[in-house]
């Protein structure tokens, strides 16, 4: 009866320490889209731009779906409007930004992402007013800045390790071209 209860606790902490191994989700496991309404805009017509994070991985992970809670050091969706030209026009960031304290690691987590399952997809848009802008060819870029593993400390790790789930890490890009015409 000893052996197998020794051989249950070896089994356990064998599984426990392989699901512990891969507390992040590299972004190869990511899809990152950049869509418009429509190809070609009036100059003064608003750009409506669709962005796709999907989940093309295997398991369930959090991807950032905001800022995170403390706002603006730390951005996680950045967009762009951008001329031909690489005259940058000002950013706009997906997500909205409220200060808040979490009681735990877990909660700031659970705010400042959304868990996706594999073939899920989280689709925030937004729109871009083009008054003012010369006609040419104009990309709509967007920017995610998933966590680095220096993110979190020893204990957030230890809480990810029991919830299962691994945030997604690294950087991911994509844009689409327009074209404004008078």
């Amino acid at each position: 009866m000893r052996g197998r209860i020794v051989l249950f606790l070896l089994v356990f902490a064998t599984v426990s320490f392989a699901s512990c191994a891969e507390l992040f989700q590299n972004s190869r496991v990511v899809r990152l889209t950049v869509s418009t309404d429509k190809p070609t805009y009036r100059s003064g017509e608003k750009v409506v731009a669709s962005y796709r994070l999907q989940n093309v991985g295997d398991r369930k992970l959090f991807v950032p779906v905001r800022f995170s809670a403390d706002c603006m050091s730390k951005p996680r969706w950045s967009t762009q409007l951008r001329h031909q030209a690489e005259k940058q026009m000002p950013n706009g960031m997906v997500g909205d930004c409220h200060m808040q304290s979490f009681p735990d690691f877990l909660e700031k987590l659970k705010a400042d992402s959304k868990l996706l399952s594999p073939g899920q997809h989280y689709a925030p848009e937004e729109t871009f007013d083009t008054t003012g802008l010369k006609p040419g060819f104009y990309r709509v870029t967007a920017h995610v800045a998933a966590w680095k593993p220096t993110d979190f400390t020893e204990a957030d790790r230890q809480e990810l390790c029991q919830l299962g789930e691994p945030p997604l890490t690294g950087t991911l890009s994509s844009s689409v071209t327009i074209r404004l015409v008078p």
